[in-house]
């Protein structure tokens, strides 16, 4: 329950601040749910659905609509700019193709768009830009169980 509380409130959080430069844009996240490893052997929760589902039903209570892809290409600036809120529910591995889908990531984060990472979203690009951005354990006090050189 209270990690339910937790997704509730980062998605809150995130949907009401809105820097400048993402006013205009709608009430509208993206779920982005990739975990991809070149040899197949990366490891895919079995609760992606129902975290897909549940974020459904907070927008449909909430007022905001919820657009989900496993596809890295959304990464696109032109593509990013509808988007208030990326939020990364169980990816894990590689989240992007390849460099320009990095930097688009970037320059919507730097921007001020928000982001939400669920539970395994900080095994998205381990040696990359979102493993060591945000910790959704320390956000919402559930344990580290591995280490991390960010911690």
């Amino acid at each position: 329950m209270a990690l339910k509380r937790c997704y509730i409130l980062s998605a809150a959080m995130a949907l009401l601040w809105t820097p400048p430069a993402f006013r205009a844009a709608e009430r509208k996240i993206l779920v982005y749910t990739r975990n991809f490893t070149p040899d197949g052997k990366g490891y895919v929760h079995d609760n992606i659905q129902s975290s897909v589902d549940a974020i459904r039903k907070m927008g449909a209570e909430n007022g905001f609509t919820v657009n989900v892809s496993n596809d890295p290409k959304v990464f696109a600036d032109a593509a990013l700019k509808q988007y208030r809120v990326l939020v990364f529910s169980n990816s894990n591995n590689e989240a992007f193709e390849n460099d320009d889908q990095r930097k688009a990531f970037q320059r919507y984060i730097r921007l001020g768009g928000g982001f939400v990472g669920i539970h395994s979203a900080s095994g998205s690009e381990r040696i990359g830009i979102i493993s060591g951005m945000f910790s959704a354990a320390s956000l919402c006090g559930i344990p580290s169980f591995s280490p991390s050189p960010f911690a």
